[in-house]
């Protein structure tokens, strides 16, 4: 576990990265399964487990899902990333349960996140496209000539005040981290509301009807208080929206009429099968008014396009209009199926269906509905969906999509036998009394029929090719509300409170799925008594498989409870991720300029197939790590930094020195006020930064438009050269504050001195017994008493 964290602060410690890389690691996992991930020889190693690659593990296929005792786990494919890093040379020959995660600091000792699962980190380190450097090789190829002192010479004790001894440890601050970047700013959301449709959700409804003007409305202004009159955008304005609403309501295909349970009807065939809907007729009936509509029902989706240039009341004015229109459509009714689906209605909705229309990875994940019915995302909703190849008119222009699922019961999205039998009223393994209780006995009794979670979790990210972080999904649904995700209450939420927030919900009580024996019904999870006349206006039940999914979402995924006297938190949770997606890579550290204007670091451009460094003015070859290729063979680039001349103003346009070279490429912008705008950081970070492009489509020099987005490696030097001097040191030390939660993990500590994460030690084992063979336990001296390990060559 030690070799793991020292890896990733001498590896990604880039202080520039948008999440810290050193992460503390969570607590274990629940394990009810104590062979759980130990190595074995066979099977007679794992107790109740089976030995797959050297590991104990529960294998799984579409008639035996995941169901590891305390744990939860999801079923990975032979061919999947997680699989192949678990197996390492050999072949796997099974699907395989492991737990769902996205960082590193989700999984347990020993283990590291590959492919979304936790795997042993022995497999995840001779996995060549994960594996991190030895803290050894990266030092020796990192630190200072070995000159400088030499091998075995026992360590000066006035190191700490040596340049070049503070150089070579602080040369683990080098980083480079991966990000997927817009070149030019998302300007187009996609949004999908799936709303529960069946007789429970009257009052819910309402509450959604109440929020959606004022989320529209500081979509399209960028105002998180767009009715103050205040002209004060707290993001940049998205102009340009998509609106759409699919039920919960997949009907009940293939059960003959006298099998099906509901006795009005209403899950007779396929339902609203993830159709958008666009009939107001409810609504109407309602009273409420529809400006929109003039003798005929709405477009399948709603768009707002906006103007940048247009005055705020006008925009206010338009926003309005297409709330009103919007809050007709979303309000559904209470007519639909009680066995609510809303994720598998969603998937249908968006998921394409013709072969040329599917990505390599898309086709991997094996997606199909039942009775071989098509998916609508290439079909009727061809034009929902931007930045698709089947999209009419936009296939180059990306989208972030957001998927909002509102409901006050757990998810039954099932079919994974091919059929729906077990929902019938004369199934044999059922009663004609438990009929509220057959999907929890889907799960308890091990049947099979509903999907694994990771089905949505995978399918809806690979919905954005390359981009997952471009999909949000979240939840207002039954849940406890009185267990916080902010649990220091500084109103930022770290990836470890996320995953303890998790944990928690999942394990209340109020989560657990319990059948009341007398109301043939699951107990509730929450309820809401909103005028405390003793009545309950909403009864929830546990979204136990909704939560798993947002979980796997990491920081794009939420879960609020339909059980609050308001959605306003749930919605203004929804536009903060939003917010946070449509700016320029922000980052919470001043960068030092040198002369020419130009901070240390590099942007490198991995680019298409097919697409070369010589095919822009601003691309060159190889980049300054030299490799020019990445693993699949796609051309690295590395592209210009244009000089900040003027940082006092606050227009790029009279900051920068456009006669360099092309006059085309990136630049550290700590000036602007879009930059201003769009990083929202701390309060108690006193500056804001980012890296920003000059580029756009259409540009000069380019033998043709630039693809909208590419993944960019931002890699940064930031130690000092030896010949610094103390005043710079320390301006240095001050910039770049040692401040890692992983530096408290274990042995490891914050040594503010030389600003970096360091074991602390009494002898030279202790080093070896950090994973660090060769090391040197140094003595600080005088009154400190401060020992920690460093290189050999010191």
């Amino acid at each position: 576990m030690i070799n793991r964290y020292i890896n990733m602060v001498l590896f990604s410690a880039c202080v520039l990265l948008l999440e810290i890389a050193c992460a503390r690691t969570n607590e274990e996992p629940h394990d009810g399964q104590t062979h759980w991930l130990k190595s074995c020889e066979g099977s007679g190693d794992c107790g109740d487990l089976e030995c797959v690659c050297g590991f104990c593990v529960q294998t799984c296929d579409k008639q035996n899902p995941c169901a590891v005792e305390g744990m939860t786990t999801d079923c990975k494919a032979i061919d999947s990333e997680a699989v192949e890093a678990l197996c390492q040379a050999e072949e796997p020959q099974k699907r395989v349960c492991l737990q769902p995660c996205s960082k590193d600091s989700q999984c347990g000792d020993g283990q590291a996140c590959i492919g979304e699962a936790c795997v042993p980190v022995a497999s995840a380190e001779s996995d060549a496209s994960s594996q991190k450097p030895d803290a050894r090789s990266f030092s020796e190829e990192q630190g200072p000539d070995a000159s400088i002192s030499s091998e075995g010479q026992e360590p000066d004790a006035n190191l700490l005040s040596d340049a070049h001894f503070r150089q070579g440890l602080l040369s683990c601050l080098n980083g480079t981290v991966i990000l997927d970047q817009d070149v030019n700013k998302i300007e187009k959301i996609d949004m999908l509301f799936v709303v529960d449709n069946s007789p429970s959700m009257l009052q819910e409804q309402a509450k959604l009807r109440e929020q959606l003007p004022r989320m529209i409305k500081i979509l399209a202004t960028g105002d998180k208080t767009p009715d103050d009159g205040v002209e004060n955008r707290d993001f940049p304005p998205k102009v340009d929206l998509h609106l759409a609403v699919v039920s919960t309501d997949m009907g009940l295909p293939g059960l003959a009429p006298q099998e099906n349970p509901d006795a009005t009807g209403a899950c007779n065939g396929t339902g609203d099968d993830g159709n958008f809907l666009n009939d107001p007729g409810y609504s109407i009936a309602s009273g409420l008014n529809c400006p929109g509509v003039s003798g005929g029902d709405y477009p399948i989706f709603l768009t707002h396009l906006g103007d940048t240039r247009e005055e705020t009341n006008v925009t206010l004015k338009r926003a309005e209009q297409t709330a009103a229109n919007f809050a007709c459509l979303a309000t559904l009714g209470t007519y639909g199926c009680g066995f609510e689906m809303p994720l598998e209605s969603s998937l249908k909705a968006l998921w394409p269906s013709r072969i040329s229309n599917l990505t390599e990875q898309q086709q991997s994940l094996d997606i199909s509905f039942l009775a071989g019915s098509n998916g609508h995302g290439d079909n009727e909703h061809q034009a929902f969906l931007r930045g698709t190849p089947y999209h009419p008119t936009e296939v180059d222009e990306i989208s972030l999509l957001a998927i909002i699922v509102v409901t006050d019961e757990e998810d039954c999205s099932a079919g994974a036998r091919g059929d729906l039998d077990f929902l019938s009223l004369y199934y044999p393994g059922g009663d004609r009394n438990d009929l509220n209780l057959r999907c929890y006995k889907d799960t308890v009794n091990n049947w099979g029929n509903k999907y694994p979670v990771d089905r949505y979790i995978n399918a809806f990210k690979e919905l954005r090719p390359h981009f997952p972080d471009l999909v949000i999904f979240s939840a207002i649904a039954g849940i406890p509300g009185d267990i916080d995700e902010d649990t220091n209450g500084d109103g930022e939420i770290t990836n470890d409170e996320r995953e303890s927030y998790y944990r928690r919900l999942l394990s209340d009580d109020r989560m657990q799925e319990v059948p009341d024996p007398e109301t043939q019904n699951l107990g509730y999870s929450c309820a809401q008594d909103a005028d405390l006349d003793g009545f309950f206006e909403t009864q929830a039940f546990p979204a136990r498989r909704l939560t798993e999914v947002a979980r796997g979402f990491g920081e794009n995924g939420m879960i609020h409870s339909i059980c609050s006297p308001s959605f306003a938190p749930a919605i203004d949770s929804i536009i903060d991720v939003i917010s946070n997606k449509i700016g320029g890579i922000c980052f919470p550290r001043s960068m030092p300029r040198d002369s020419n204007g130009m901070i240390d670091c590099d942007v490198v451009w991995t680019m298409p197939p097919g697409w070369s460094c010589d095919d822009y003015p601003f691309l060159s070859s190889p980049p300054a790590d030299g490799i020019t290729f990445d693993e699949s063979g796609r051309a690295r680039c590395a592209v210009d930094q244009l000089p900040v001349i003027n940082p006092d103003t606050d227009d790029p346009a009279e900051a920068l020195d456009f006669s360099y070279k092309s006059g085309l490429g990136w630049y550290y912008d700590d000036f602007s006020l879009d930059m201003q705008t769009v990083c929202k950081l701390s309060e108690s970070i006193a500056t804001k930064q980012r890296i920003s492009f000059t580029l756009s489509p259409g540009m000069q020099g380019a033998n043709e438009d630039p693809p909208s987005r590419v993944s960019i490696e931002l890699i940064c030097q930031i130690n000092p050269s030896p010949d610094s001097s103390a005043t710079e040191l320390d301006g240095l030390a001050n910039k770049w504050s040692c401040d890692w939660e992983g530096c408290s993990e274990g042995d490891f500590y914050c040594q503010g001195e030389i600003d970096a994460c360091v074991a602390s030690c009494q002898t030279d084992a202790d080093c070896e017994n950090n994973d660090l063979p060769g090391w040197t336990c140094f003595d600080v001296g005088g009154d400190k008493n401060e020992k920690f390990c460093i290189p050999h060559y010191f």
